[in-house]
């Protein structure tokens, strides 16, 4: 992810293709840039470590939130959609599958439900397919 800071001269990037990267690393990147940001509730946290483990009603159901409740506390917190936030999550990582597999392994493996809705994912996310991420 590619953004202009205003505290810098020059475009920093996000390394979001990598697996050793998490929420907590890009918060620390904007938080260096933009200054600090709101503290991110520990419910809301600890679903988002969870979510791509498990799925997003076990996760809710552990940190003690009702659906609408974790629905508003993300929209609220990180500005996005959990669902957004899992779609991402699974793009990284069929990104990152990709030199190694053929495009449908690479869905089956970031479980998407089959190529297409990779590509569908890709194009709608990036602007691209994952056929030209190669």
């Amino acid at each position: 992810m590619l953004f202009f800071a205003p505290k810098l001269l020059e475009p920093r990037i996000l390394d979001a293709l990598t697996e050793d990267w998490d929420l907590a690393a890009a918060h620390a990147e904007v938080a260096d840039a933009f200054g600090p940001a709101p503290a991110l509730d520990p419910r809301l946290a600890h679903v988002l470590r969870r979510c791509h483990r498990t799925s997003l009603g076990a996760a809710t159901a552990e940190a003690g939130l009702s659906a609408p409740r974790l629905r508003t506390l993300a929209r609220e917190t990180i500005g996005v959609p959990l669902v957004r936030v899992r779609q991402w999550r699974r793009l990284r990582i069929a990104i990152a599958a990709l030199p190694h597999r053929r495009i449908s392994e690479v869905a089956a493996h970031a479980a998407f439900a089959d190529q297409a809705h990779l590509t569908r994912t890709a194009q709608r996310m990036l602007g691209r397919s994952p056929a030209s991420l190669r």
